[in-house]
């Protein structure tokens, strides 16, 4: 089991633990997909069809990444040497406040966020 931070379209991030694949298409509705920045310590998980699906864009997450995201992703750690997939790192959830209060001073709230804290 891993902790991960679900991020909806509309701005929540939610604290969740996933256990296994199943829960990870759960999650994201759908087959899943890893994105992610070579110099970033998290990976992020979308729905592999979200932009032939024509998901909502999700505007917090593609902040944070410097991609353009869709539907509802979740953040996790990068593989360990097994790759397997990790919990992600706690320092995430402070990057994604960062990541919604520069919107919110751009003048481009993405709703009003429900933020837990990661356990």
């Amino acid at each position: 089991m891993i902790n991960a931070i679900q991020v909806t379209p509309a701005g929540s991030a939610i604290h969740v633990e996933i256990d296994g694949l199943e829960d990870m298409q759960d999650a994201v509705d759908g087959l899943i997909e890893f994105v992610s920045d070579p110099d970033d310590e998290f990976e992020v998980i979308v729905n592999e069809d979200g932009l032939a699906l024509n998901l909502e864009v999700n505007t917090l997450a593609s902040v944070m990444t410097g991609i353009r995201l869709v539907g509802t992703v979740l953040f996790v750690g990068r593989a360990d040497r097994g790759g397997n997939t990790t919990s992600v790192p706690k320092g995430v959830m402070g990057m994604l406040h960062q990541a919604n209060m520069l919107l919110e001073m751009a003048g481009r709230p993405v709703g009003h966020p429900s933020w837990e804290q990661v356990r």
